[in-house]
Parts: structure tokens; C-alpha cells; sequence
């Protein structure tokens, strides 16, 4: 998240009226919805119940965000991984 906010904040400090950006973790940062829960249960000592369902045929099953222009033009290489928020 302290990821997302600084690119909010220098986005809005920069010289940059207009631009469409991907946020994202980005392809070394890949975080399955399953990993985050364990991640919440560790953390919150809490699980929410898991349904599961057919897979639907239009259903992504990765998505990675292309994140190279919101490093390229605001953040650079700073990183905030999950495990230290």
C-alpha cells in the first residue's frame, strides 16, 4: 500500500498534468489471492471461509501488471515489499 500512496504523492508532485498508469506489484512481486489470505491469517490470526466454483471461460487466470512506466517516470526502483508493511 506505501507503495501505491508514494506513487499517488509523486504523481501529484510532478510536473506530469495527465497519464494512465498500471500499479501493480509487477512480475518479481506475484501474490496469488491464496498466499494473501495466508498472509491475512498470519497476520490477523483470522481466515475467511474459501468457496470454490467452476473456473468460467473468460476468467484471467494470472494477471501481472507492466508497471515499467510508473517506474520509469515517478518511482524509479523503490519497492515496499508485502512481508515488511
Amino acid at each position: 500500500m506505501k507503495d501505491l500512496v508514494k506513487a499517488f504523492d509523486l504523481f501529484v508532485r510532478s510536473k506530469i498534468r495527465y497519464s494512465i498508469y498500471n500499479i501493480g506489484r509487477g512480475p518479481k512481486n506475484v501474490l496469488s489471492l491464496l498466499e494473501l489470505l495466508n498472509f491475512l491469517n498470519e497476520k490477523l490470526n483470522e481466515r475467511p471461509e474459501i468457496k470454490y466454483s467452476k473456473w468460467c471461460p473468460f476468467d484471467q487466470r494470472v494477471y501481472i501488471s507492466d508497471i515499467s512506466k510508473v517506474k520509469e517516470n515517478l518511482i524509479g526502483n523503490q519497492q515496499y515489499p508485502l512481508r515488511k508493511a
